[in-house]
Protein backbone atom coordinates (compact mmCIF):
# COMPACT_ATOMS: atom_id res chain seq x y z
CA UNK A 1 0.00 0.00 0.00
CA UNK A 2 3.12 2.26 0.86
CA UNK A 3 3.96 1.62 -2.74
CA UNK A 4 1.02 2.24 -4.37
CA UNK A 5 1.29 5.78 -2.36
CA UNK A 6 4.45 6.63 -3.26
CA UNK A 7 3.91 5.87 -7.36
CA UNK A 8 0.75 7.45 -7.22
CA UNK A 9 2.24 10.88 -5.33
CA UNK A 10 5.16 10.79 -8.01
CA UNK A 11 3.22 10.66 -10.75
CA UNK A 12 1.25 13.43 -9.61
CA UNK A 13 4.39 15.92 -9.20
CA UNK A 14 5.25 15.07 -12.44
CA UNK A 15 2.07 15.44 -14.00
CA UNK A 16 1.76 19.20 -12.01
CA UNK A 17 5.44 20.17 -13.19
CA UNK A 18 4.66 19.21 -17.01
CA UNK A 19 1.50 21.13 -16.70
CA UNK A 20 2.82 24.15 -15.30
CA UNK A 21 3.56 26.33 -18.95
CA UNK A 22 7.50 26.90 -19.76
CA UNK A 23 8.61 30.00 -19.68
CA UNK A 24 11.97 29.52 -21.81
CA UNK A 25 12.41 31.81 -24.82
CA UNK A 26 9.14 33.63 -23.28
CA UNK A 27 10.31 37.19 -21.76
CA UNK A 28 9.33 40.24 -22.33
CA UNK A 29 11.74 42.14 -25.34
CA UNK A 30 14.32 44.97 -23.90
CA UNK A 31 15.62 47.57 -26.72
CA UNK A 32 18.80 48.89 -25.96
CA UNK A 33 20.02 52.36 -27.67
CA UNK A 34 22.79 52.15 -30.04
CA UNK A 35 25.75 54.72 -28.74
CA UNK A 36 25.63 57.79 -30.49
CA UNK A 37 21.73 57.72 -31.30
CA UNK A 38 18.50 59.52 -29.73
CA UNK A 39 16.95 56.51 -27.49
CA UNK A 40 13.55 55.74 -28.10
CA UNK A 41 11.09 54.14 -26.64
CA UNK A 42 10.06 51.03 -28.64
CA UNK A 43 7.17 48.51 -27.61
CA UNK A 44 6.11 45.37 -29.14
CA UNK A 45 2.64 43.95 -28.93
CA UNK A 46 2.27 40.81 -28.37
CA UNK A 47 5.68 40.58 -26.73
CA UNK A 48 7.49 38.48 -27.05
CA UNK A 49 6.58 38.44 -31.10
CA UNK A 50 5.46 35.37 -32.02
CA UNK A 51 6.45 33.62 -35.80
CA UNK A 52 4.30 33.96 -38.84
CA UNK A 53 1.93 36.41 -36.81
CA UNK A 54 1.43 40.88 -36.79
CA UNK A 55 3.04 42.56 -34.08
CA UNK A 56 2.77 45.80 -33.47
CA UNK A 57 5.87 48.29 -33.12
CA UNK A 58 4.94 51.69 -31.10
CA UNK A 59 8.08 54.01 -31.56
CA UNK A 60 7.64 57.65 -30.16
CA UNK A 61 9.35 60.21 -28.64
CA UNK A 62 11.19 63.34 -29.50
CA UNK A 63 14.44 63.68 -31.72
CA UNK A 64 16.95 65.92 -29.83
CA UNK A 65 18.92 67.34 -33.03
CA UNK A 66 17.21 65.65 -36.47
CA UNK A 67 14.24 66.65 -38.11
CA UNK A 68 11.52 63.91 -39.19
CA UNK A 69 10.80 64.47 -43.01
CA UNK A 70 7.40 63.42 -44.43
CA UNK A 71 8.40 60.25 -47.53
CA UNK A 72 11.91 60.96 -46.67
CA UNK A 73 12.83 59.78 -42.78
CA UNK A 74 11.43 56.08 -42.39
CA UNK A 75 10.97 53.16 -39.78
CA UNK A 76 12.68 50.05 -40.43
CA UNK A 77 12.25 47.06 -38.18
CA UNK A 78 14.82 44.02 -38.99
CA UNK A 79 14.96 40.73 -37.94
CA UNK A 80 18.18 39.17 -37.77
CA UNK A 81 20.01 35.71 -36.74
CA UNK A 82 22.89 35.64 -34.23
CA UNK A 83 25.12 35.98 -37.07
CA UNK A 84 23.31 39.00 -38.09
CA UNK A 85 22.36 37.84 -41.34
CA UNK A 86 18.57 38.89 -42.27
CA UNK A 87 15.79 36.11 -41.53
CA UNK A 88 13.34 38.12 -43.72
CA UNK A 89 13.45 41.45 -45.96
CA UNK A 90 13.22 44.96 -43.60
CA UNK A 91 9.58 46.01 -42.63
CA UNK A 92 10.12 49.74 -44.35
CA UNK A 93 8.00 52.13 -43.40
CA UNK A 94 8.03 56.42 -44.56
CA UNK A 95 6.41 58.89 -42.58
CA UNK A 96 3.44 61.14 -43.72
CA UNK A 97 4.16 64.06 -41.48
CA UNK A 98 7.22 66.10 -40.75
CA UNK A 99 7.86 66.59 -37.25
CA UNK A 100 10.59 69.76 -35.81
CA UNK A 101 13.46 68.86 -33.46
CA UNK A 102 11.58 68.80 -29.88
CA UNK A 103 8.43 67.73 -31.03
CA UNK A 104 6.63 64.70 -30.57
CA UNK A 105 5.97 62.05 -32.72
CA UNK A 106 4.42 58.54 -32.74
CA UNK A 107 4.66 55.88 -35.27
CA UNK A 108 2.41 52.57 -34.69
CA UNK A 109 2.99 49.61 -37.33
CA UNK A 110 2.20 46.01 -37.86
CA UNK A 111 4.78 43.88 -38.80
CA UNK A 112 4.62 40.26 -40.20
CA UNK A 113 7.34 37.90 -37.81
CA UNK A 114 9.51 35.65 -39.90
CA UNK A 115 9.80 32.06 -38.49
CA UNK A 116 12.53 32.80 -35.75
CA UNK A 117 15.07 30.63 -34.45
CA UNK A 118 15.90 30.01 -30.75
CA UNK A 119 18.02 33.35 -30.56
CA UNK A 120 17.13 36.22 -32.58
CA UNK A 121 17.66 39.99 -32.61
CA UNK A 122 15.61 42.87 -33.76
CA UNK A 123 16.84 46.26 -34.51
CA UNK A 124 14.26 49.31 -34.84
CA UNK A 125 15.78 52.42 -36.54
CA UNK A 126 14.38 55.92 -38.04
CA UNK A 127 16.82 57.82 -40.33
CA UNK A 128 16.86 58.89 -43.79
CA UNK A 129 16.78 57.35 -47.40
CA UNK A 130 20.37 59.33 -47.87
CA UNK A 131 22.10 56.86 -45.04
CA UNK A 132 21.28 59.15 -41.70
CA UNK A 133 19.84 56.88 -39.04
CA UNK A 134 18.56 59.39 -36.18
CA UNK A 135 17.79 56.36 -33.35
CA UNK A 136 18.50 52.76 -34.09
CA UNK A 137 18.00 50.35 -30.76
CA UNK A 138 18.22 46.84 -31.02
CA UNK A 139 17.17 43.71 -28.47
CA UNK A 140 18.48 40.18 -28.58
CA UNK A 141 22.04 38.36 -27.93
CA UNK A 142 24.79 39.77 -29.67
CA UNK A 143 27.53 42.34 -29.87
CA UNK A 144 26.16 46.31 -29.92
CA UNK A 145 29.43 47.34 -32.09
CA UNK A 146 28.54 44.65 -34.67
CA UNK A 147 24.75 45.51 -34.70
CA UNK A 148 24.88 49.20 -34.87
CA UNK A 149 27.78 49.36 -37.24
CA UNK A 150 25.83 47.33 -39.55
CA UNK A 151 22.71 48.00 -39.36
CA UNK A 152 22.36 51.86 -37.95
CA UNK A 153 23.58 53.16 -41.17
CA UNK A 154 22.46 51.43 -43.80
CA UNK A 155 18.78 53.30 -45.56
Amino acid sequence: MKSFIFVFSLIAIILTVNAVPSQHNKRGITFQSCPNHNPLPVTIKPDPPVANQLVLFNVSGTLTKDIIMSEITSLKVYFLDKSLIEISRPYNQYFNKTYNVGTLFTMAVNVSVPNLPDSYIIVVSVGDMFGDSFSCLYAGDGNADSICGHYCFTF
